[in-house]
């Protein structure tokens, strides 16, 4: 190896390590996420295959290739394992987190709350597949697929039905404790209000906006980020705050209108 050659080598290797930082910092994220209360299951899926994504395309870089643009697992791994055919079985283990991408940034509930809105089906049905279908047609029946369904119980307690994913429903709920909002918590379908007035809900949903909804960082998260000295306070909250929520599902989930549900099945308006 010529002096030349050596150098471009570590140039190569020292672009590398910045991937592989970059995957410390997703590990550090999803180990952080499990550890919260409650775990924080999905988005931790997902920085996991942000981590594997990362250290692909950092070993592409250090053998002298072009690390696409692509977050498919799948199409990384040849380059990697022809460059180094020593990690071939470890690049095969993480392949297996390739659909973890999609699953945990875009779930599937938007499916389920199409199936609930659907009320035909073209798929050929068992009988009790057909009663548990219509049965949940009827407890669903307030779903329409356009609004966020707003479900108040005799208490006063609510639901609001958003089927935005966890990443979105955290982001809300956050966004409405702020604005003085009492929640009790949020999955990857509802945000659970402990009580409720319908107008003054929808007033608090109107006056939000996408800046607004950021979720809660666990604590310690901010120092997990590799290199975290050497970054100012308001930019790593920042950075994580950007990795931790999905601005277009919030952004799309606060263009439905409300509609207030009673559990007599009476809509009392949209807003």
């Amino acid at each position: 190896m010529n002096g030349d050659d050596a150098n471009q080598d570590a140039i190569q290797w020292e672009e590398a390590r910045r991937w592989f930082a970059r995957a410390d910092d997703d590990l550090a994220a999803a180990r952080l996420l499990l550890d919260a209360q409650p775990a924080i299951v999905r988005l931790a899926a997902f920085h996991c295959q942000q981590a594997a994504e990362k250290l692909l395309k950092g070993l592409l870089i250090a053998a002298r290739m072009t690390a696409p643009k692509s977050h498919d697992l799948a199409a990384l791994a040849p380059g990697v394992t022809a460059a180094f055919p020593a990690v071939t079985e470890i690049v095969g283990a993480l392949r297996r987190l390739g659909s973890w991408y999609v699953a945990a940034r875009y779930p599937d509930v938007e499916e389920i709350e199409a199936a609930l809105v659907e009320k035909s089906s073209s798929a050929q049905l068992s009988k009790r597949a057909s009663s548990k279908l219509e049965m949940l047609h009827e407890d669903y029946g307030f779903c329409d697929g356009a609004s966020i369904p707003l479900v108040m119980d005799h208490t006063g307690s609510a639901r609001l039905w958003t089927f935005a994913g966890s990443a979105v429903n955290e982001s809300l709920r956050c966004a409405i404790a702020r604005r003085g909002g009492a929640i009790k918590g949020s999955d990857n379908f509802s945000i659970s209000l402990k009580s409720s007035c319908g107008a003054s809900t929808s007033d608090l949903l109107a006056r939000l906006d996408v800046a607004d909804c950021r979720p809660s960082l666990p604590p310690g998260m901010e120092e997990a980020l590799k290199f975290s000295v050497c970054v100012p306070p308001d930019e790593k909250e920042q950075i994580l705050t950007e990795r931790l929520r999905d601005v277009r599902g919030i952004g799309e989930t606060l263009l439905r209108p409300l509609r207030v549900i009673r559990l007599d099945g009476r809509a009392t308006g949209k807003g």
